[in-house]
């Protein structure tokens, strides 16, 4: 079988996932990392496989924030394109009248709103916490070869970054 060839339903949105990154890549020819989107669709499909949804998973290192969290835990549906405005022959925007009933109008706003995906969400975590001043010391303690990310200047970005992605006003 050709490895881009699908043989079951299951198999085949690893192959939509693959053709979504090699077009980024191919319009996006400086870029090294994959967009947290795509990498949170990707989780979100492994997760919902068999074995891990039959023998359990363990996530390490990702998701890494509280936005990441939620684009692997909550699928947000694209709204549709808003409708072109209308314009009369002197240039003025022609306002038109909302029609249609309220009720289909809260049916849409549930159609696009975020769904929880609880089939795919851990029943419990460990979460290992470090004070900076800890990490600080046990990154100073590291050998030069062992200390590519974790040298001073890494390091604290890291730390920074860490903290604005989950600052407790997120949750």
């Amino acid at each position: 079988m050709a490895e881009d060839e699908a043989s079951s339903d299951d198999e085949f949105h690893p192959l939509d996932l693959k053709e979504k990154i090699n077009k980024f890549y191919t319009e996006n020819k400086t870029e090294k990392k994959i967009p947290s989107m795509m990498m949170s669709e990707a989780f979100r499909w492994r997760l919902s496989q068999n074995d891990c949804q039959n023998r359990g998973y363990i996530l390490d290192g990702y998701p890494v924030c509280y936005q990441t969290c939620k684009e692997v835990f909550y699928i947000t549906p694209n709204p549709p394109a808003p409708k072109p405005k209308k314009f009369d022959e002197e240039g003025n925007e022609i306002a038109e009248e909302e029609e249609g009933d309220p009720e289909e109008a809260e049916d849409a706003a549930k159609k696009y709103a975020p769904k929880f995906q609880s089939h795919i969400y851990p029943d419990s975590m460990i979460l290992l916490r470090g004070k900076d001043d800890f990490l600080r010391k046990r990154a100073a303690g590291l050998k030069p070869e062992e200390n590519t990310k974790w040298d001073p200047e890494n390091l604290e970005r890291r730390i920074e970054t860490f903290k604005a992605c989950n600052d407790v006003s997120l949750f």
